[in-house]
């Protein structure tokens, strides 16, 4: 906490995901204002948006972290915001379209994923090896409540400044400009020293990506692991929308602070996981981990009947869960060569928004086509965490000798 670049990218970070999720809830409270009829739409069509810029362009976002100092990509990056933001603001100042609105959504998206494996990627270079866990810890923390903050603060500063929304642009430009002036406080980042040929297409770095993904077991379960958990979050929110909706007659307001409980649950494993790591990366969490989201799941598909339960039982979900991930991530950052960061974690990004898709697609076929209940999908998700927890251990050695040295070693600190 005492390395100024580390405090830079934690606090640049932190107001980017403020600025994203804010302008995201702005667009999604006027899409239902200004087209009822098609709000269903729109929102489906916003967190399309969202995911569309890692699918096109992770590939180029992995290929410029490994070619140009990742310092001089957050700063590129946090220009880019300022000037999206100042197009937010022109919008919402003539109350402008939908549309518009959502064509900056993206290009926020797309800055984000620049921003993502120069971020992710730069740890390594900025804190030492031994702090690495703890480091992401921080990291994911922040980033989990800045995502609580900037969507509250975006249906606060709706209802303060309704009438006056250019208002709203100029707060998130000033968090753009912060952003900025934190990232050139980051110390000099040297660029890879590798020639890499530019990728012809957004994909093009994809087969390589996984051929180094092949290579490697670990770097593989890593991979896999934190597209597994990004895709249970979504199934398990989604699903808990649809019961707290459906079955438990619960509010909009209430409804939407769901997300918040997992989120701080998350932040919290997050930071716990890099308490229990300390100086290593230590992969053994991630199916002790697994195996608590599995039971937190059957929790949640056998005992739920009262939204406070519901609550807390997200709030498990996320503790473990920061648990299971952030190992899988600290692991790619130490793993990888210098000239490679970007291209894994580019790689990453794209294999995880895959997931996402997945889990979206899976959620209407489990609900809509074969008809399940929303407890009965929890089920479905505890089996399917069950089962992918017992594959990491039977194909992962590594992961395997890394659980009883954890006990032994949780022995040692109490």
């Amino acid at each position: 906490m005492r390395n100024r670049s580390f405090l830079s990218l934690t606090g640049a970070q932190f107001l980017g995901h403020v600025n994203d999720h804010l302008f995201k809830m702005v667009v999604s409270l006027i899409a239902v204002e200004y087209a009822q009829a098609q709000a269903g739409f729109y929102l489906s069509l916003a967190s399309a948006l969202l995911v569309l810029p890692y699918l096109l362009f992770s590939g180029y976002a992995g290929h410029l972290a490994d070619i140009v100092s990742k310092r001089t990509v957050m700063n590129l990056c946090k220009v880019a915001e300022i000037v999206m933001m100042a197009a937010g603001l022109i919008v919402l100042a003539g109350f402008g379209s939908v549309e518009g609105l959502l064509v900056i959504l993206f290009l926020m998206a797309a800055h984000e994923t620049f921003f993502s494996p120069s971020k992710y990627g730069s740890v390594p270079e900025i804190v030492a090896t031994r702090d690495i866990a703890r480091a992401n810890g921080v990291l994911e923390a922040s980033r989990y409540i800045a995502i609580i903050v900037g969507t509250a603060g975006g249906g606060l500063l709706m209802q303060l400044w309704g009438g006056a929304r250019y208002r709203i642009g100029l707060v998130a430009i000033a968090i753009a400009f912060g952003g900025l002036l934190l990232t050139l406080r980051i110390k000099r980042l040297d660029p890879s020293t590798a020639q890499l040929v530019w990728p012809s297409h957004p994909w093009s770095t994809l087969p390589k990506g996984l051929r180094r993904l092949g290579s490697s077991r670990t770097l593989a379960v890593a991979v896999a692991s934190i597209a597994f958990f990004e895709s249970i979050a979504v199934l398990v929110l989604l699903n808990a929308l649809l019961l707290v909706k459906l079955e438990l007659g619960v509010g909009d307001a209430a409804s939407s602070a769901l997300g918040g409980f997992a989120a701080v649950g998350c932040g919290a494993g997050a930071l716990l996981c890099g308490r229990i790591s300390g100086p290593r990366i230590e992969l053994g969490i991630v199916p002790v981990a697994g195996l608590g989201v599995a039971t937190v799941l059957v929790a949640l598909a056998t005992s739920m009947t009262d939204y406070t339960v519901l609550c807390g039982l997200l709030f498990a979900l996320g503790l473990f869960g920061g648990l299971f991930f952030l190992p899988c991530l600290a692991w790619l950052q130490k793993a990888t060569g210098a000239d490679e960061k970007g291209l894994i974690l580019s790689t990453n990004n794209l294999v995880s928004m895959v997931g996402v898709l997945s889990a979206s697609t899976a959620l209407w076929l489990l609900h809509d086509v074969i008809e399940l209940t929303p407890k009965a999908i929890f089920g479905v998700a505890a089996a399917a965490t069950g089962l992918y927890v017992l594959t990491i251990l039977a194909i992962c050695s590594e992961i395997r000798s890394r659980i009883p040295l954890l006990f032994s070693q949780l022995r040692i600190e109490v």
